[in-house]
């Protein structure tokens, strides 16, 4: 069951409830500003206090906006870009909320995905404020799997963990 969200006065497009979850749609994860809206709905419908939202962040495979035929130099420095922009805009999001404690911003990427290799990765989101980053050594595995459930894909790739500070 799907039901619309009150509207408040944001830059967000829609909000809705499913299944007793609320989603936020039309966040752009470089702009701070849909952060902070995304944040503020949240926080208000579950009643906690958006430190509590953002103190463990996870991103998977963020990819540059039409990527198909970018030559794979290009395509990795995009995503560079990506990455560092969404973190700056983490951590001003973070800042607007008054946060002054360490958040963790998880990102679920291959070592070796060739749109941004672990050294980019890791150097991007240090370029964007992250004080330090690891990876996990662990392979993950998770399933991935299209919208309407016929067809997956069982996949191994790796944890990033970047340290925001403040």
């Amino acid at each position: 069951m799907q039901s619309v969200y009150p509207r408040l006065k944001t830059s967000i497009k829609e909000a809705a409830l499913i299944d007793n979850e609320i989603w936020v749609f039309g966040i752009d994860g470089t702009n701070s500003n849909h952060i902070i809206d995304a944040v503020t709905v949240a926080s208000q419908f579950y009643m906690i206090e958006p430190r509590d939202i953002l103190s463990n962040i996870y991103v998977k495979n963020l990819n540059a906006e039409g990527e198909a035929g970018l030559e794979l130099n290009f395509l990795v420095q995009l995503n560079k870009d990506l990455y560092r922009a969404t973190t700056e805009a983490i951590m001003e999001a973070c800042r607007h909320f008054g946060i002054n404690s360490e958040v963790n911003l998880h990102v679920y990427s291959s070592n070796i995905n060739p749109k941004i290799l672990q050294k980019d990765l890791h150097q991007a989101m240090k370029d964007g404020g992250a004080s330090s980053v690891v990876t996990d050594p662990r392979n993950m595995k998770y399933k991935s799997g299209n919208n309407l459930g016929s067809k997956g894909a069982n996949i191994r790739t790796n944890m990033h963990v970047a340290k925001l500070e403040f």
